[in-house]
């Protein structure tokens, strides 16, 4: 029987196939996503199996003259000898290769095939170059057949109805309220000209927002954390183009040709500073094979090339539009907040001996590496079942319930001393993480192919004995030990791989002074993340390395626009000391650099406000990592472009008093 309808070839065939035998089809691709089903009746016994084939590949016919491909076979021993007697016993009759229920291939018998070895001629009247690909095609299942496979549950995660939505409303929530907050602050410090990046901001939004759509990408919790993340960022660029038309503007530059320097200058500034940070994302996106994560990673990629094309065009073609308009230079200048740039130049008078405390700093740093490492071998990570392996279950109860008749449940379920956290303060929300070997009375389930079923049953079992309460399961996550230590490795070479990237770029785009500065600042810069995990014993999870990963991207982006202003100065004032030009442009950058923090930070809010725990930690680590960014990028990195300076000079010294002698 063939058709197209496979539902309705079973129903005709009912009451029609003998006992002892099943109805199998063979799928034929149509044109149109179209499949033709022809049905045939084999035996219900399996008389082969893929255990009897040792290695199945394609050869050539020597006999055909079209050069017609065929499939050889090599078996085992004992499945040479069964073959040769079902050939033998089935001459002239189709023998079905089947995979998965699938009929996909029907040669016929044509004599007895002995010897351990048989050859499967390809059908003709197609084209070669189709045959071919029905050959390769066949010695690729033949040869999976021969492997045994058994499907092992290494990670599952499972969403209850009623949390997603929650969810989608939330990661909406956040990003308005953090959109709010930026805007509301550009517009207190920068006046009217921030009103022209408010609009590139929003056409930001809008743009990531459509780019996201078309290709079809969908938005997680932690997207929905890189989405607010990069309005954020995109606001460093628009805190640079306004500064530097400001400064422009202090140095006497009429305001079209400061608004041409402006932009002019701060252009390689803005690309520097953002491949850094689209540096650590992709490797975030190509390291992690956690969903959520490479959701974040892309919706960062995307929001950090769009905010460059707003920032660079968008808000330049704004600025000049409303300046084109302007009647004098005093009324430019007024609008640009002329009054800002005077108060500066009066402050320009009492600069900051930042070089000073460079010392200072970089010692209480080394304390707190020391911390770090020191707390970490003896107190430990507050390791997520990410990484530790095991399950998370997250309950939520209509009404109260008694954590004692929580932990009655779970232990009526087979679960010996749970980790039970509850996450607010009336009794109705928790936590609850076990792992394989806290299961009790079945040391197998404890093993990665049977955990993940034995998870679940312990999910059913303690819903029904808390029914009266009302239980809504929100989520349950389970990680085998195995991936766990994967997930864990994967995670240090992905930082690795990141801080390695970056400081190669920094070496190619700046002179070798400035990258032992990245280097150190951004390893300065994880440790104090990690510290906020380990002294507050914070859940350590997936999205941890994604803001690990995220901080060391916005680390350089931070002492990127540093380096570039200490270097225009040298260029401009190469007889100054090298420290008098760094204490300079950091003088000149610490608007910028104050900004830009506090508008990274403003655009987090709205996690704080309606984020879960999960997220919640990834919005207070970034905070911590923000903070130590701007201090390690005014005081670390750029004493040790000091201190690499030094080091060079010494060392020409010393090569030259050697070929002296």
């Amino acid at each position: 029987i063939v058709g197209e309808n496979k539902a309705a070839l079973i129903e005709a065939a009912k009451g029609v196939v003998p006992e002892g035998r099943e109805l199998l089809f063979e799928e034929t691709k149509l044109a149109g996503n179209k499949v033709r089903y022809t049905g045939m009746v084999v035996k219900a016994s399996t008389e082969l199996s893929g255990e009897d084939i040792l290695d199945a590949n394609v050869s050539y016919d020597p006999n055909a003259l079209d050069n017609r491909p065929m499939v050889s076979l090599k078996f085992t021993a004992t499945g040479g000898k069964r073959f040769g007697d079902l050939t033998g016993a089935n001459i002239t009759k189709r023998m079905a290769i089947i995979l998965d229920d699938v009929v996909v291939s029907d040669p016929v018998i044509q004599t007895r095939i002995a010897g351990g070895t048989a050859q499967i001629t390809m059908g003709s009247g197609k084209p070669l170059p189709e045959i071919n690909e029905e050959a390769n095609s066949l010695a690729l299942i033949l040869r999976s057949g021969a492997l045994p496979a058994p499907i092992t549950v290494l990670e599952e995660r499972q969403v209850g109805a009623s949390l997603g939505p929650e969810l989608a409303n939330q990661g909406i929530s956040s990003v308005l309220v953090g959109l709010v907050f930026v805007l509301m602050f550009i517009l207190w410090y920068y006046k009217r000209p921030g009103l022209l990046s408010c609009v590139a901001l929003i056409l930001n939004a809008i743009f990531l927002l459509a780019l996201m759509a078309s290709f079809g990408f969908s938005l997680t919790l932690p997207g929905f954390a890189g989405f607010i993340l990069t309005l954020g960022m995109a606001v460093d660029a628009n805190v640079l183009i306004n500064e530097r038309i400001l400064d422009e503007l202090a140095e006497g530059r009429p305001p079209l040709k400061a608004l041409e320097n402006g932009f002019g200058r701060v252009f390689w500034t803005i690309i520097d500073s953002n491949v850094t940070t689209l540096i650590a994302a992709f490797v975030l996106l190509e390291t992690s094979s956690s969903g959520p994560v490479k959701g974040f990673a892309i919706s960062l990629i995307l929001g950090l090339i769009v905010s460059l094309f707003t920032a660079l065009s968008v808000t330049r073609w704004l600025f000049s539009y409303v300046i084109s308009r302007s009647k004098s230079d005093a009324q430019v200048k007024a609008w640009l907040g002329w009054s800002n740039v005077e108060k500066a130049m009066k402050a320009s008078r009492r600069r900051f001996d930042f070089m000073k405390y460079g010392q200072m700093v970089s010692s209480i740093g080394l304390v707190i590496v020391l911390a770090v490492i020191g707390m970490a071998a003896t107190k430990g990570f507050n390791w997520a079942v990410d990484f530790a392996g095991g399950t998370e279950l997250e309950v939520r109860y209509a009404k109260t319930i008694p954590t004692d008749v929580l932990r009655n449940a779970l232990a009526k379920s087979g679960i010996e001393d749970p980790s039970l956290q509850a996450v607010g303060e009336d009794s109705k929300h928790f936590l609850v993480r076990f792992e394989g070997s806290n299961i009790s009375g079945a040391e197998g389930s404890a093993e990665e192919g049977k955990a993940s079923a034995t998870a679940n049953s312990i999910r059913d079992n303690v819903v029904k004995l808390t029914s009266e309460y009302q239980p809504d399961v929100l989520r349950v996550e389970y990680v085998g030990p195995a991936i766990g230590k994967e997930l864990r490795k994967q995670g240090i070479l992905s930082l690795l791989w990141a801080i390695l990237g970056i400081a190669l770029y920094v070496a190619l785009r700046f002179d070798m002074r400035f990258t032992p500065g990245a280097l150190l600042k951004m390893t300065q810069d994880v440790f104090c993340v990690l510290a906020f995990y380990l002294f507050f014993q914070r859940s350590f999870d997936l999205t941890t390395v994604a803001s690990l990963l995220t901080i060391v991207g916005y680390s350089v982006n931070d002492v990127i626009v540093i380096y570039d202003r200490i270097r225009e100065n040298i260029g401009a004032h190469p007889a100054r000391q090298l420290r008098e030009n760094i204490n300079i442009a950091l003088n000149e950058t610490l608007s910028r650099s104050i900004n830009t923090s506090v508008a990274s930070m403003v655009s987090l809010f709205g996690i704080f406000f309606f984020g879960t725990s999960q997220i919640l930690n990834f919005a207070l680590a970034m905070v911590v990592g923000i903070l130590s960014a701007t201090i390690t990028s005014t005081f670390l990195a750029t004493s040790a472009v000091l201190w690499s300076d030094k080091f060079q000079k010494k060392r020409a010294l010393t090569q030259r008093a050697v070929v002296t002698k």
